[in-house]
């Protein structure tokens, strides 16, 4: 059966609670020990949810990653739903989940600084095949933000560099060497994270940055990474208020997310919030009318990362917003149309 054919079945088949279910990406605080907490096996069970993030605080064993992450994909498969993503920040150097016993690879500056495509590529080739061998499937890198800003607070020696076309052909080489692993590529953080000197863990940065200093700077490595078909973009929490009308930051912007990246910029992938539990969102927006915002901006995916009770809301938030009109379910079909079109392509036992 062709891919196309086999989404269509599936969609037909869904109710809309289980689409949703799909459109959400959940984490959880426990540390794994030989069996699942009740909060995730709920999430999994009873919401259908499409893929679980995974932190070194769940595993950072490399064993004992592998079994939960068999676990978590058994229990998604014995409660009749499709594979899950399996999510996790792999980015090299410092923000790496399994580092006991493991493999240890260069943060992203590191590779800016010695500037081979080539050498970038084997790098992330080889992180993509470890961190499949450890049960993960969709991972978290590259970080395409351009360090524009020295004193940049979250970004820093997690960047390629400063140099816009330096930061591309890196990124682009990245996002090939972990495709190429099997591993899923997610781009990070549209539309750049870079020229900021605050962290949106902890509050909302807002850009003067216009259109065209966009486009110049943060968007090139997007762009590269859009040509070398990155399947998933991951949102940033900032706000550009002299790019965009609507004055919301990037992840609850329609202006941002279906007009410039869908539309201007041709990303047919899947769009991945950033946890809408930081502070950004959470305390100017709130974590779960933020996730119902960032959906109607044009996220397939929301991410919360550390709440139960936020991550049932929200799913009840979004489900009632398409039961009064507020989301259309034409819409939720396509973002469901394109996680579908990823697992049926590319998740294998």
């Amino acid at each position: 059966m062709k891919a196309n054919d086999k989404i269509d079945l599936l969609l037909n088949s869904m109710n809309l609670r289980q689409k949703i279910g799909q459109m959400m990406m959940v984490g959880f605080p426990e540390t794994f020990d030989d069996s699942l907490p009740d909060g995730i096996r709920e999430m999994i069970v009873e919401y259908g949810v499409g893929g679980v993030v995974i932190m070194a605080r769940n595993a950072n064993k490399k064993e004992k990653m592998r079994k939960m992450n068999r676990a978590l994909q058994d229990l998604a498969e014995n409660s009749g739903s499709s594979p899950l993503f399996l999510m996790a920040d792999q980015e090299g150097g410092v923000v790496m989940q399994v580092t006991e016993k493991a493999t240890l690879f260069p943060g992203q500056m590191a590779s800016g600084a010695v500037g081979s495509s080539e050498l970038a590529y084997e790098s992330a080739r080889i992180m993509g095949e470890e961190g499949l061998n450890f049960g993960l499937n969709l991972f978290c890198s590259p970080v395409l933000d351009v360090n524009c800003d020295p004193d940049n607070a979250i970004i820093g020696i997690r960047s390629l560099g400063e140099d816009p076309d330096a930061v591309s052909k890196l990124g682009a080489a990245m996002v090939r060497g972990y495709e190429d692993s099997g591993a899923i590529a997610c781009a990070k953080h549209f539309p750049g994270h870079g020229a900021t000197k605050s962290d949106s863990h902890l509050e909302l940065p807002v850009l003067d940055s216009n259109m065209e200093e966009l486009e110049k700077t943060e968007l090139a490595p997007f762009y590269k990474a859009i040509a070398a078909r990155v399947p998933t973009i991951m949102t940033a929490h900032i706000c550009f208020p002299a790019a965009v009308s609507d004055g919301l930051p990037a992840t609850l912007s329609s202006e941002i997310l279906t007009g410039l990246l869908r539309e201007k910029m041709g990303f047919k992938g899947v769009i991945i919030t950033d946890c809408l539990e930081m502070n950004a969102i959470k305390e100017h927006f709130g974590s779960v009318p933020g996730a119902v915002a960032s959906v109607k901006a044009g996220a397939d995916i929301v991410l919360l990362c550390h709440t139960l009770e936020l991550q049932k809301a929200a799913f009840e938030a979004i489900y009632n917003a398409v039961n009064n009109g507020e989301i259309p379910e034409s819409q939720i079909d396509q973002s469901v149309r394109r996680i579908l079109h990823l697992k049926i392509t590319r998740l294998h036992d």
